[in-house]
């Protein structure tokens, strides 16, 4: 049972791994589209401040945009953090709950191989004790035997 609970919460860790996969694949498009529009941005200030400044206020909201765009990558790597942190913690308690179960397991079997080595002995006494009830049954006929001759 408790393997499967172990078992259980490792596939927990797998679907969050899984999950995590997912959200660094789309955090990464989505950052790849980010430095995109930061590049194409920028090149447009440069423009903007060259032709006028109505152009240079339209340049500073494209970078007020783009302020807010590396913040939400913050956020998102902070994110990615917190989960890969979560998953380092749950892998070590998965690894020292598997060492846990390795020690039960380890014990279950010393105790079997000593239950099976007193069951042996046990079965060795048991046979030693038939031969010995037989020799005294023959032994006790011989008695009975001479008793009636007598």
């Amino acid at each position: 049972a408790r393997a499967g609970e172990e078992g259980r919460g490792f596939a927990v860790v797998a679907e969050e791994v899984a999950q995590l996969a997912t959200q660094s694949a789309t955090a990464t498009k989505e950052i790849e589209k980010i430095v995109d529009t930061i590049q194409r941005e920028t090149s447009e200030v440069t423009q903007a401040m060259e032709l006028s400044t109505t152009q240079v206020v339209e340049g500073t909201r494209a970078v007020e945009q783009t302020k807010l765009s590396l913040q939400e990558i913050i956020e998102q790597s902070q994110q990615i953090d917190v989960f890969l942190q979560s998953i380092a913690t749950a892998a070590i308690e998965q690894a020292e709950s598997s060492q846990a179960v390795t020690q039960v397991m380890t014990y279950v079997a010393q105790v079997s191989n000593q239950t099976s080595t007193s069951s042996e002995q046990v079965s060795n006494s048991l046979q030693a004790t038939a031969t010995i009830t037989r020799e005294l049954q023959a032994i006790v006929g011989k008695f009975k035997v001479n008793a009636d001759h007598n």
